[in-house]
C-alpha cells in the first residue's frame, strides 16, 4: 500500500506541474505585426514601386501613427501615383509630426497645386519661405507648381526665396562698402606716381563679402 500511495502522489505532482505551465483557456496569443514591415516599405520605395510602397507605408502608419518619415514617404508615393488628395493629407500629417520642412512643405505645395488647391499651395510656400528655403530655380522650373506660377502671389514667393538666397543683398549694413566695388589703378607714392598695379574688387558669397584681387 505504501508504494501505491507514493505512485499516486507522483501522478498528482506530475499533473500539477503540467497544469502550472499549460496556457489558460481563452488566453490570447501575442499579436504578430500586421502588414509589411518598415524595411519592406523602404525597399519598395527605393525601387520606385509606388503602388506597393504606398500600401506598405499605409500599414506602417497604421502601426506607427507618430512616424513622420513614414507619412512623408507615403505622401511621395501618393504624389507619384497622382493621388493628390491623399498626397496632401499625408504631407500635412508629416508636417504636423515634425518632418523636415524644406522637403515636406515643398511636396505639400506641389501636391496642393496639382490638386487644384492654390490657397493651400501658397500657405505651404509661405511656411517654406519662413523655414529659409532658397532654391529659386526649383520654384521657377518645377512642373508641380506650374498651375500657380501665373498667380500674382507667386512673385512674392520668389522674392522671399531670393532674399533667403542672398540675405546680405537686402541688409543696409552689408552695403556700406559697396563704393569700393570695381576696378582700380594703384599708383606709387614715389615721385612721378607710376602705376604700381591694378585692383579688382567684387562681391562674393551671396553679396556678403567684398573680395579684392
Amino acid at each position: 500500500m505504501r508504494y501505491q500511495h507514493m505512485a499516486a502522489w507522483v501522478v498528482i505532482l506530475t499533473l500539477a506541474g503540467i497544469a502550472t505551465f499549460a496556457p489558460r483557456a481563452g488566453a490570447a496569443a501575442p499579436a504578430a505585426a500586421s502588414g509589411p514591415t518598415t524595411a519592406e516599405a523602404e525597399t519598395l520605395y527605393a525601387r520606385q514601386s509606388w503602388a506597393p510602397a504606398a500600401r506598405a507605408y499605409q500599414a506602417v502608419t497604421q502601426r506607427e501613427p507618430g512616424n513622420p518619415r513614414a507619412w512623408y514617404r507615403l505622401g511621395v508615393c501618393y504624389a507619384a501615383l497622382a493621388d493628390w488628395p491623399r498626397a496632401v493629407a499625408a504631407d500635412r500629417r508629416a508636417e504636423a509630426l515634425g518632418a523636415a520642412p524644406q522637403f515636406v512643405l515643398y511636396n505639400l505645395a506641389g501636391a496642393s497645386s496639382r490638386g487644384g488647391l492654390p490657397d493651400s499651395a501658397f500657405a505651404a510656400l509661405e511656411r517654406l519661405m519662413t523655414a529659409g528655403y532658397r532654391q529659386v530655380d526649383s520654384l521657377t522650373s518645377s512642373a508641380d507648381l506650374a498651375a500657380i506660377r501665373a498667380d500674382r502671389r507667386f512673385e512674392a514667393v520668389l522674392e522671399r526665396a531670393r532674399h533667403n538666397l542672398r540675405p546680405c543683398a537686402y541688409a543696409p549694413q552689408s552695403r556700406q562698402f559697396d563704393f569700393w566695388i570695381g576696378d582700380w589703378d594703384c599708383y606709387s607714392n614715389a615721385p612721378g606716381h607710376a602705376i604700381a598695379g591694378h585692383s579688382h574688387v567684387e562681391l562674393i558669397l551671396g553679396d556678403c563679402v567684398i573680395f579684392e584681387n
